[in-house]
């Protein structure tokens, strides 16, 4: 019993070594013990949360109507004798500015706006236009305290299907509120965006804005199509801004303009100068302004640069008769008499009758020794203001220097005759004996 006792002793002994033993070897690398391996760990991506959008709020079209309809108004146009010609819709962009379309404006002479309560405001400058876009941005005169809220114009693109409103003035009806969808947005001549709605378009609703749910301007109704079935039109809200943000630089132009214009009825020539030069520097192109600097440096003595500004009205307005003929005059200033007769003639190109351009390029040839020229225009001036009692003068002495004495005589005649006794006086000294 012990032998066996010992004997099962034995065996656990000799088991215990060599698990023992199996355990050092997995364990102890050259005496050292093994670091465990990490297990390897399953990395997940954690899904990021999509971005955050701003919720599009319609709002109900009772309450959009209200906030709309105060902005819209009426606008008439008249001609010179005071007629009204020519009514459509319009809506504020600013406080003092709104836009309608440029053919309800076009050659009119005067324009009013007229709010929903009925009260009149005056027109009083188109700040800019787009004939091609049929959009024109006006200048209102609003006395102190009363103030329109201006609409906001959407800069996102209006989509295909989009529910629209418009509110305007078909036949005069004031704040007629119609609605629809945007059916298709097209590409019409010369790059202009245009948008068809289902929203009806009458008479007099031209100018009118065409509202999204949310209170924005996309567009601007323009026109109505009848081939077959009503086609309404609307100019896209892109076309809009860039427009109203010409009318916004535009209107500095304009305050700069007029500052100068006042400074200079007041003979503070060189303010008025500098007032002139900072708006053709915002806007090159505008003829009024550089007109205005010819004048104010022919008032300042500085004729170099006052035929300078001349030739660029002439250059921007080349049928501007006025900038031909104030260009014609310095010529004459600075003795440069060839070009003087060459902007003369082009005045008399633009405006046949005018008879003081053939009365200053007579002066002009009678300088550069051409009297025959000289006593052509002179007659021309005359048969144009047969009362001219200069012009007959002139003629005189281009009679003389033509050697043509007895002609001469019969105009100090007709100078007497014509109640000019000192002129024809000083006619008769000049003919020689």
């Amino acid at each position: 019993m012990n032998t066996q006792y010992e004997k099962a002793l034995r065996t656990i002994r000799t088991l215990f070594v060599l698990i023992f033993t199996l355990f050092t070897s997995v364990t102890l690398v050259d005496g050292q013990r093994r670091k465990p391996q990490p297990k390897p760990v399953h990395v997940r991506e954690v899904a990021q949360s999509p971005k955050a959008t701003i919720p599009t709020i319609e709002i109900p079209l009772p309450e959009l109507v209200r906030r709309v309809k105060p902005s819209v108004v009426l606008v008439r146009v008249f001609d010179k004798e005071g007629k009204a010609v020519r009514e459509g819709s319009a809506f504020f962009i600013a406080p003092t500015r709104v836009v309608t379309n440029y053919h309800v404006v076009e050659g009119g002479n005067s324009a009013e706006i007229y709010s929903n309560e009925g009260f009149a405001y005056k027109v009083s400058r188109m700040l800019s236009y787009d004939p091609n876009a049929d959009l024109a941005v006006l200048e209102i005169e609003l006395p102190t305290g009363v103030q329109f809220k201006p609409l906001t114009i959407a800069r996102n693109a209006v989509q295909e299907g989009e529910s629209i409103v418009v509110i305007g003035n078909p036949a005069g009806m004031q704040g007629t509120v119609s609605q629809g969808i945007v059916s298709a947005i097209r590409q019409y001549s010369n790059d202009l965006p245009v948008i068809q709605i289902t929203a009806p378009i009458s008479a007099g609703s031209s100018g009118s804005p065409v509202i999204n749910m949310r209170g924005e301007v996309v567009a601007i109704a323009v026109s109505i199509k009848t081939d077959g079935q009503n086609l309404n039109f609307a100019v896209s809200g892109s076309k809009l801004a860039a427009v109203s943000e010409y009318a916004e630089r535009w209107s500095s132009v304009v305050r700069l303009y007029e500052d100068g214009a006042r400074l200079y009825r007041g003979e503070n020539y060189k303010r008025a100068l500098e007032m002139f030069a900072s708006a053709v520097k915002l806007s090159p192109a505008f003829a009024d302004a550089w007109m205005a600097i010819g004048r104010t440096q022919a008032a300042l003595g500085d004729y170099a640069a006052a035929s300078v500004a001349f030739v660029e009205t002439a250059r921007l307005e080349p049928n501007n008769s006025a900038a031909h003929y104030n260009a014609g005059i310095i010529y004459a200033e600075l003795g440069r008499n060839a070009d003087a007769v060459a902007s003369f003639r082009r005045v008399i190109s633009i405006e046949p009758n005018n008879a003081d351009a053939y009365l200053e390029a007579g002066n002009a040839f009678y300088r550069l020794n051409d009297a025959r020229s000289a006593a052509d225009s002179f007659k021309q001036a005359i048969n144009l203001r047969p009362n001219d009692a200069t012009a007959y003068y002139n003629l005189g002495l281009a009679y003389i220097a033509q050697g043509e004495r007895k002609a001469a005589r019969k105009l100090c005649k007709k100078l007497q005759e014509m109640g000019a006794a000192e002129i024809a006086g000083k006619l008769l000294q000049n003919i020689p004996r």
